[in-house]
């Protein structure tokens, strides 16, 4: 089962884009386009080739649970 890291649910959360993996990586290149922090630069460009790698299904199953909620 694939897991996300702290940062990387808070990226995906943020961009609201929790369900659909297309859509979060379209958000995500769009952010790397237009972000000059380098932090946020630096979690996207780890987070892009992971769900690269990752299935629809994969991606839909993984947990994107933010810590401390239900």
């Amino acid at each position: 089962m694939y897991t996300f890291d702290y940062t990387e649910i808070e990226i995906l959360w943020a961009l609201r884009v929790t369900t659909s993996r297309p859509g979060a990586i379209a958000a995500l290149e769009q952010t790397l386009s237009q972000t000059k922090d380098p932090l946020m630069v630096e979690a996207v460009q780890g987070l892009l080739p992971k769900l690269r790698r990752m299935t629809d299904k994969e991606f839909a199953t993984a947990d994107k649970q933010r810590p401390g909620w239900e």
